[in-house]
């Protein structure tokens, strides 16, 4: 199963590695996906019109736990 990461990335919950938020005062919120082969993926969260990246964060840690 494949879980959405912002607009135009897919990611595999399984190979997720670990989730860690970059709350950088200079820049959007991200959620940094980094997974198990090492390569990362960079969700800014931008709501109401760019992506949700809490939200990808629950759908992620929901396909692992489900």
């Amino acid at each position: 199963m494949l879980v959405a990461a912002g607009r135009d990335q897919m990611v595999n919950p399984a190979l997720v590695s670990h989730l860690t938020w970059d709350r950088s005062f200079h820049r959007p919120t991200a959620l940094v996906i980094t997974m198990a082969d090492g390569s990362t993926v960079r969700v800014e969260h931008r709501p109401p019109y760019g992506d949700d990246a809490y939200a990808v964060e629950q759908a992620i840690v929901a396909a692992c736990n489900g």
